[in-house]
C-alpha cells in the first residue's frame, strides 16, 4: 500500500513513524522547510527560545517512548521546576497534581524531537499541496497515485484540501485560535521556584510564560543570561495578529516587568512569532471525522486535543487503521 501523509508536524511524523516500522515507505509532503509544525525552536546568536510547544507531557502514551529515548540519548531533559499560575500581578503555586506531571524538554529546542521523529522519513519539504484528485482506487497529489491519504495540518487547511474532492467531513464546527509568541533575551538572570507561568482564567494578555533558562538551565542563554517566550492569549492575539512587532514586544515587556521584575533590564534580543492556527479550542472526535470507507484519513489536533502527545497519539491512530 502507498500512503501519502500532508504535513510533517507531530501527527504526520507519529503516523510515518508507525507505518514505516510496518515496512511501509510513506511519503510525507511539509510546505515549510523542517519538520515539527509547532515544535519549532528559534536560536538568535547563544539564546534558544521554543516558540510554539514549548515542553511535551507524554501522560504515558505512545510519545513516552521516543521521549525516553531521547532523554538516555542525551537531547532530552525532564523539567525540574513546576508550573506556577498568576493573574496579572500576583504570582501563586500551581495545582499540586498538574505540577506532578512529568514535563521534558529538549536541550537544544524541542525541534529536536521533531528531527528524532523525521529520522528515516521520506519528507519533501517546502512542498505546498493545494489540491488533490481522486479516482476509485486512488488519490493523487501532484500527478502521484497514492493508494491511502492522511492530511494532518490544522483542520481549515485539510478541509480545503477535502473541498477540491467534493468530501465534506464532520469538521464544520472545528475552531482554532491564533497566538502570539513573543520572546525576549536579557543579560540579567532571573531566578524563581517555577519553570513557567499560567493565567488559567485565560483573561490577561500574557496567557504562559515560559522562562528557557530555568526550564533547561545552561544550555538556552549565555552565561548569567535569562531567555522568555512569552505567548499571548486568544483576544489580544486576535487583535493584535497584523500589528507591527514593536507595538507588541513594547506591550508585552510591560507585562514581563510586572511578572518578573524590572530588575531584568531591556533585552539584549527579541523576536515575535504569530501563529494562525496555534491550537484546536474546539476539537472534533477521531472516529466522527473519519468515515470507514474513506480512502483519507484526518489526523492532528483537530481531532484529537490542543496538546503534543494528543496529536501524537492522533497520528498514530491515523496509521493503525491502514494496518488494519
Amino acid at each position: 500500500m502507498k500512503v501519502g501523509i500532508v504535513g510533517a508536524g507531530v501527527a504526520g511524523l507519529a503516523a510515518a513513524r508507525r507505518l514505516a516500522k510496518e515496512g511501509f515507505e510513506p511519503t510525507v509532503f511539509e510546505a515549510s522547510s523542517h519538520p515539527g509544525g509547532r515544535c519549532e525552536t528559534l536560536h538568535i546568536d547563544d539564546w534558544v527560545f521554543d516558540t510554539g510547544a514549548t515542553s511535551a507531557a507524554p501522560r504515558g502514551g505512545s510519545l513516552e517512548e521516543v521521549i525516553q529515548a531521547d532523554v538516555e540519548a542525551g537531547r532530552a531533559m525532564r523539567i525540574t521546576l513546576p508550573v506556577y499560575v498568576h493573574d496579572g500581578s500576583r504570582i501563586t503555586p500551581g495545582s499540586d497534581e498538574k505540577s506532578r506531571i512529568p514535563r521534558y524538554a529538549w536541550r537544544d529546542g524541542i525541534d529536536q524531537m521533531a528531527e528524532s521523529l523525521a529520522d528515516g522519513i521520506d519528507l519533501r519539504y517546502n512542498h505546498l499541496v493545494g489540491s488533490l484528485s481522486a479516482s476509485s482506487s486512488s488519490v493523487s497529489i501532484d500527478g502521484e497515485d497514492y493508494d491511502r491519504l492522511i492530511l494532518t495540518q490544522p483542520l481549515p487547511a485539510a478541509a480545503e484540501l477535502l473541498d477540491s474532492l467534493g468530501e465534506t467531513r464532520s469538521v464544520r464546527g472545528v475552531q482554532f485560535r491564533p497566538t502570539i509568541s513573543v520572546m525576549f533575551g536579557f543579560e540579567q538572570a532571573f531566578a524563581g521556584p517555577f519553570h513557567a507561568l499560567i493565567d488559567p482564567t485565560q483573561v490577561h494578555p500574557l496567557t504562559w510564560l515560559c522562562i528557557e533558562s530555568l526550564k533547561c538551565p545552561g544550555s538556552r542563554t549565555p552565561a548569567g543570561g535569562t531567555a522568555i517566550v512569552a505567548q499571548m492569549n486568544r483576544r489580544y492575539s486576535r487583535r493584535r495578529y497584523a500589528d507591527a512587532d514593536e507595538l507588541i514586544l513594547r506591550e508585552t515587556l510591560v507585562d514581563v516587568h510586572r511578572l518578573l521584575g524590572r530588575e531584568l533590564g531591556e533585552p539584549k534580543v527579541t523576536a515575535v512569532r504569530r501563529w494562525k492556527h496555534a491550537m484546536a479550542d474546539l476539537s472534533s472526535d477521531f472516529e466522527k471525522a473519519n468515515p470507514v470507507d474513506s480512502k483519507i484519513i484526518l489526523a492532528g489536533d483537530g481531532v484529537s486535543g490542543p496538546r503534543v502527545e494528543l496529536a501524537y497519539e492522533s497520528g498514530i491512530r491515523a496509521a493503525e487503521r491502514l494496518l488494519v
